[in-house]
């Protein structure tokens, strides 16, 4: 699947705040897998993964405007034909809208449909527990040299109480053929890709007083030492009902994989913007 950048990314900024202004909350725990599973954003559309703008972001070892990037994120899913089995779609921006000199242009765009199905016992006697199974493909839509992608089936339990959740997601890559040369558009532009994200990502989510909360990722491949560590921290904009669901939001991550055209890089970066819920 190939998809082209550019400006009309613009639009998914404007998209991101309509969605956080229509939304209207239910009493649940907002958890990082949890949150999503009945928040109706739209009729028949609910949120699916962490939806955000963050126009201050420093990535430590830049020089100019290479350093801040202006990064957001959108992420919906749809019921489709079953009860619980969801089409879901997430596309994460990099824009470099300070870069005048080269037209400020999108360094990376991933894109990221799914299809998952989530498992909910109605005898759940071990606690607040579940799973979603699915299937997702990611790319970033560039051309050869620069594309990049991967095909994975993956199962994410979680488990859940009024003031945390606690997941884990493991996945398995759907191989590609190999490259007859480099220029070969068929075959697996990333082979090793596994070697700097691993097979898995633990998240955890933890509320804290006055509905701010504390959440990270962890990921990584133990055979390669190399992988990523995401902690993130928010807090409520207002309490009025334009926007109670919009939140202050940092974050830090350090590691590999934080896009697709770097995922072998090491990068470390601070971020601070708004969330939506």
């Amino acid at each position: 699947m190939k998809h082209g950048g550019g400006y009309l990314n613009i639009f998914y900024i404007l998209s991101i705040v309509a969605l956080a202004l229509l939304y209207k909350s239910p009493a649940l725990a907002d958890g990082v897998v949890i949150r999503a599973a009945d928040k109706v954003v739209l009729e028949g559309i609910s949120e699916h993964k962490q939806n955000y703008l963050l126009p201050a972001t420093y990535r430590a070892g830049q020089g100019g405007t290479e350093k801040s990037e202006l990064i957001f994120q959108f992420s919906a899913k749809i019921q489709a034909l079953l009860p619980q089995l969801y089409l879901a779609y997430t596309q994460t921006s990099y824009w470099r809208f300070l870069d005048s000199e080269h037209s400020r242009p999108f360094r990376e765009t991933n894109y990221n449909p799914e299809i998952l199905y989530h498992l909910l016992p109605e005898k759940n006697p071990y606690g607040n527990w579940g799973s979603y199974i699915g299937f997702e493909h990611i790319s970033n839509g560039r051309a050869l040299p620069l594309s990049r992608s991967l095909n994975r089936a993956y199962i994410w339990p979680y488990w859940n109480s009024p003031l945390g959740e606690y997941s884990l997601k493991l996945w398995a890559r759907i191989p590609e053929s190999k490259k007859d040369t480099p220029r070969d558009t068929n075959g697996d532009d990333n082979p090793d890709i596994y070697r700097y994200i691993g097979y898995g990502e633990f998240y955890f989510y933890r509320q804290q007083h006055k509905a701010r909360a504390f959440s990270g990722m962890l990921r990584g491949n133990p055979s390669t030492g190399k992988g990523a560590i995401q902690l993130d921290y928010s807090w409520p904009l207002s309490t009025d009902n334009v926007t109670k669901d919009t939140y202050f939001f940092a974050r830090i991550f350090s590691g590999y994989g934080e896009t697709l055209i770097d995922y072998n890089d090491h990068v470390t970066r601070f971020s601070i913007g708004l969330e939506f819920r």
